[in-house]
This record gives C-alpha cells, sequence and structure tokens, in this order.
C-alpha cells in the first residue's frame, strides 16, 4: 500500500470510528465540543453518512484510487470553510470549527504523500 493509500486507509478509519462514536454516545460528543445535545434523527443521518464515507475511503486505499486521493484533499480541506460559513451564517456555534482539525491533517498528509510518490515510467506498447 502507498503512503498516500494508507493516509487514505487511516482517514477511513477515523470515520468509522467517529460514526460509530455518533451513534452510541451523541450527546457526549455533542457536549465534548460545546454543542447542543442532539434532537431529532439528523444526528444518526449524519452518523450513517459519515460510516458510508469511512468505508468508500478504505475501499478506495486498497484499490489505490489516485484520482479520488486528489480530490478527496480538495475536499477534505473545504471543511473548515462549510463549517466556518455554517458559523457566520448563526446556523450552529463556532465550536463546529472544532471537528475540522482532523480532515486538515489527513488531507496534508495525503498531498505530501501524492506528492512525494515518484513518477510512474510510460510502459512502452508491445508490438
Amino acid at each position: 500500500m502507498s503512503r498516500a493509500a494508507t493516509s487514505i486507509f487511516a482517514y477511513g478509519c477515523y470515520l468509522l470510528v467517529l460514526a460509530l462514536t455518533l451513534f452510541t454516545i451523541p450527546d457526549v460528543v455533542a457536549n465534548l465540543f460545546g454543542l447542543p445535545a442532539h434532537k431529532d434523527v439528523w444526528l444518526y443521518v449524519t452518523a450513517m453518512t459519515v460510516l458510508s464515507l469511512g468505508g468508500y475511503y478504505i475501499a478506495a486505499s486498497r484499490d489505490e484510487a489516485t484520482n479520488f486521493f486528489r480530490f478527496s484533499v480538495i475536499m477534505r480541506c473545504a471543511v473548515p470553510f462549510f463549517f466556518g460559513a455554517f458559523a457566520l451564517l448563526g446556523l450552529t456555534k463556532v465550536n463546529i470549527l472544532l471537528f475540522t482539525p482532523p480532515d486538515i491533517v489527513f488531507a496534508t498528509w495525503t498531498l505530501l504523500a501524492l506528492r512525494a510518490r515518484p513518477a510512474t515510467k510510460a510502459i512502452p506498447a508491445q508490438a
């Protein structure tokens, strides 16, 4: 497994742990980050989405899906901007930004691993 794939695999595992935590102790997580306790099904919908994403990241890592790796860096770096916008619009507390450091750390790890990857040589066509 390449270094980039390893970073994607690790992020997928993080997402699985986050989803399982949101499923099992959602109010503890909310309190830890200074957010209000959940009152409806949306936290569980989010947990299911995060669980699915974790599976996708693990599957992509095992397939060395480099295009997925590159796109994921962009999307994970966008998370703090979206969460910040949600806070600025008054949709949630600014504490939501406390969820974003893992996205930045894992995205940076993936980006550095992709940049360190040696260039592949073209295989000459067989006659």
